[in-house]
């Protein structure tokens, strides 16, 4: 488990390093994604990496439960208020692509968009959710407050 938890920071810090130069304002940030009750001892982590009309948002977890489909498909959503207490409608869905590439023995990654900037964001009162697919249930796997 080690192993794959050094993967993962290290495929994720490489990743936020090499797009650091994508815009003079704002430097990728990365989202330590808190692992729900149904993924207990998964990590995740989301990188918001600024982009022209948007931010790139790189999705990194790892150790999931066996009981998730493989492929592992994730759906993503940006909701207003925070992982305590999540508003009622998504202010963005990230679900144009949902497959995930394998990246190790038991780590995912998928790039979404969003058309909302990183500093709008990270200004506003927001947290990133990471759900299953529905054939899995459609539940809550991660979330994040995006700060």
């Amino acid at each position: 488990m080690k192993k794959i938890a050094c993967l993962f920071v290290m495929i994720g810090f490489l990743f936020g390093a090499a797009l650091a130069g994508a815009t003079e304002k704002a430097q990728p940030k990365q989202i330590t994604l808190k692992a729900s009750h149904f993924n207990a001892g998964a990590i995740g982590s989301a990188t918001f990496v600024p982009v022209a009309k948007g931010c790139e948002v790189v999705f990194n977890v790892a150790n999931l439960q066996p009981w998730l489909e493989r492929p592992i498909r994730i759906y993503t959503f940006i909701y207003p208020g925070s992982c305590e207490k999540l508003g009622k409608k998504p202010a963005y869905e990230m679900n144009d692509t949902v497959t995930t590439d394998r990246v190790g023995k038991n780590a995912w990654r998928v790039n979404k968009k969003i058309p909302a900037s990183l500093d709008g964001l990270l200004a506003g009162h927001y947290a990133v959710v990471v759900r299953s697919s529905p054939s899995d249930g459609n539940r809550d796997l991660f979330c994040g407050d995006i700060r």
